[in-house]
């Protein structure tokens, strides 16, 4: 419904037809069949206690009831699969109901009249919406069949990635420079729950590089002044040892012998430390690490792309260091 909406409002004639900046659609629908309509007007036509009751009958087994393993991929989390189920309980029938009533799938003439960078995103195991829809959308794109538009395709840990011909300023013109697609794989239609690393880092890498620079994290960081969000204690930070020596300990207690392990603790970086404590300069001071773990739960005061040599940045919750080679 959401991507049907945004179509809607920035086709030609739209509402926001001359606003929209880019477009990034998360599992369209590009047609229904004849099957699905019937299903749909079955089920607006039925009362809504029935209704009701074939919902309940349709989450029997909780997190592993069809109510959710129709949304979410097969290898989706417990945590995930747990939104998903909460997510059904929450939902009212009358409001669903009304949803669909109103819903109308944008024609082809919509989709290729949007004058703005274009991204479609699909899951490969989505049952909803499947990956034929976003392919069939992708295909409407067709240089061949639609002069003055350029179109490439991504897939996530499978085909290659095209790189756009041309980057906007950031303020893009009103014609389309680019339409891209990608397929996140191990995942359903709830995506956006299921991976959301991936999709984020995707969609901030289409905006940035397709619809304006100033979008990126790393040109944000570079120009914006940073403020209490960002560092809150500067000076403190300052004191504090920018890397320790490698972490080591006494195998069996004391009694044993010092053993060092492959880590280093380290402070957060800054994007411009004056004195080289930012991800452009850390790779020459530290030649051993090879590793930079993020721990922490919010997004780094600096762009992890930007680490020098062979650093590779990983961002996860569990108490690792910077690990050396």
């Amino acid at each position: 419904m959401g991507c049907s909406l945004a179509v809607t409002l920035i086709a030609k004639g739209g509402l926001l037809a001359d606003k929209c900046a880019g477009l990034i659609a998360i599992c369209p629908k590009a047609t229904a069949s004849e099957k699905e309509l019937k299903t749909l007007k079955t089920a607006l036509a039925l009362p809504e206690f029935v209704f009701n009751l074939f919902r309940i009958y349709d989450r029997r087994g909780g997190i592993a009831s069809n109510s959710v393993t129709r949304f979410v991929g097969s290898n989706a989390t417990e945590k995930a699969r747990k939104l998903q189920l909460r997510f059904n309980k929450e939902s009212q029938t009358p409001v669903w109901r009304r949803m669909v009533s109103g819903t109308r799938l944008p024609t082809e003439e919509e989709w290729t009249s949007v004058k703005c960078p274009t991204y479609l995103l699909a899951a490969s195991e989505d049952k909803v919406c499947t990956t034929k829809e976003v392919d069939l959308i992708h295909s409407w794109f067709d240089p061949a069949k639609r002069s003055g538009s350029v179109s490439t395709s991504a897939s996530v840990g499978g085909s290659t990635d095209s790189t756009p011909s041309s980057s906007l300023s950031p303020s893009p013109a009103r014609t389309r420079s680019v339409v891209k697609k990608c397929i996140i794989p191990d995942a359903g239609h709830g995506v956006m729950y299921e991976t959301p690393q991936v999709v984020n880092g995707l969609i901030g890498e289409f905006l940035s590089g397709c619809v304006a620079e100033v979008l990126s994290l790393g040109w944000q960081l570079l120009y914006l002044k940073e403020d209490k969000w960002l560092l809150k204690n500067l000076e403190k930070w300052t004191r504090i040892q920018s890397v320790s020596p490698r972490i080591g300990g006494y195998i069996n207690g004391s009694g044993g012998p010092y053993v060092k392990s492959p880590f280093r603790a380290m402070k957060t970086l800054r994007q411009n430390d004056p004195n080289g404590h930012n991800p452009v300069e850390f790779g020459g001071k530290w030649p051993d690490v090879k590793d930079a773990i993020d721990i922490s739960h919010e997004q780094p005061p600096y762009d992890p792309e930007a680490f020098g040599g062979d650093i590779k940045y990983h961002k996860c919750e569990s108490p690792l260091y910077a690990k050396p080679g």
